[in-house]
This record gives structure tokens, C-alpha cells and sequence, in this order.
């Protein structure tokens, strides 16, 4: 109960075990620390993007990173502070509060919005991410 989140230090955990410190190499590990994040309830966030300079190499780390399934990023420099904050947090966020608030009044617990359908599973995550949203 102790534990609040679980955070995954690539350079860490590199540096110990003599590993290289590549994104395909750590992918499995990357893997199961979200699988036990959401088995025990907890967040996840993933390890620093080393680069700070290149707009699009820090957006496609950041986005690698959403898309495995963590719930942030730890940043080293003030210029990963707005992307990640643009794509964890910010990319979408009306449309998934229409969402979810659409799919609290369906009945038969699926939604039909949009072109695209909504089933449990998804508002769930829908909902993790409206309220790191709101609590950021």
C-alpha cells in the first residue's frame, strides 16, 4: 500500500546490470512493468528521453512510451516539458471527456461515437487518463 507508482530508471538499470541501454533491448522489461503497475493498481512512468534538443525525437520517445501503456515520462530538460504534457495529457482530452460521459448514459455498456465503438476496457483508460489529466 506503500507504494504510490512505479518508475523504470533506463540508465539505472543499465548502469548495474551492464546492459545496453537500447529501446528494443529494455521493451520486455518495459512490458512487464506496466503489466504489474495495472495488476496492483498502480501508475507507471517511464524512463528519460536522453535527447532535448530534437522536437521530433523527444515526441516519438514520449509517444513510444504513452503507446506501451505508462502513465508519464520522467524528464531532464525544460524543453520535454510541453510535449509530454501535449501528449500524455492534453491530445484529445474533450473528446475522451465526451466520451466518457456519453458512455454513462449507454445502457448496454457499448458506445457507438464517432465511427468508432467503446467498451468497458476502454472508457477505463479513458478515465486513468482524463484524471492524470486532471490531477497534473
Amino acid at each position: 500500500p506503500a507504494v504510490t507508482m512505479l518508475l523504470f530508471g533506463a540508465e539505472d538499470y543499465t548502469s548495474i546490470t551492464g546492459m545496453t541501454n537500447r529501446e528494443e533491448l529494455l521493451l520486455p522489461l518495459k512490458l512487464e512493468i506496466v503489466k504489474y503497475a495495472r495488476a496492483f493498481g498502480k501508475r507507471c512512468i517511464d524512463t528519460i528521453c536522453k535527447e532535448y534538443k530534437e522536437e521530433r525525437v523527444i515526441r516519438d520517445s514520449v509517444t513510444r512510451s504513452k503507446e506501451l501503456g505508462f502513465d508519464g515520462k520522467l524528464l531532464i530538460h525544460p524543453t520535454q516539458v510541453a510535449i509530454t504534457n501535449e501528449v500524455f495529457f492534453a491530445a484529445d482530452i474533450e473528446k475522451k471527456r465526451e466520451i466518457l460521459e456519453a458512455f454513462e448514459r449507454c445502457s448496454d455498456g457499448v458506445l457507438k461515437h464517432d465511427g468508432e465503438i467503446y467498451e468497458r476496457p476502454h472508457i477505463e483508460a479513458i478515465r486513468r487518463e482524463i484524471e492524470a489529466y486532471d490531477q497534473k
